[in-house]
């Protein structure tokens, strides 16, 4: 007999709704919308998948978190 295949481990993190998942990154249920809009992240029946969302949300703090860059002084006259 044949030992029974090894199932594979589920991954980690869970369903949340965007309300809930809003509140978990701190952003508004608006900016996860638009999220989903400019497909950056997937949502099935108005849920999220967490480990996606914290990446995305860690990598967009890290975008806005961008130093500006100086503006050029007025040319002299």
């Amino acid at each position: 007999m044949q030992p029974a295949p090894e199932t594979p481990e589920p991954p980690e993190g869970h369903w949340v709704t965007i309300a809930d998942g809003a509140k978990m990154v701190n952003r508004s249920k608006r900016m996860i919308y638009r999220w989903i809009e400019q497909d950056r992240i997937q949502a099935y029946g108005g849920c999220v998948w967490t480990p996606d969302l914290f990446e995305l949300a860690d990598r967009m703090s890290r975008r806005r978190g961008r130093p500006r860059q100086p503006k050029e002084p007025p040319a002299e006259k």
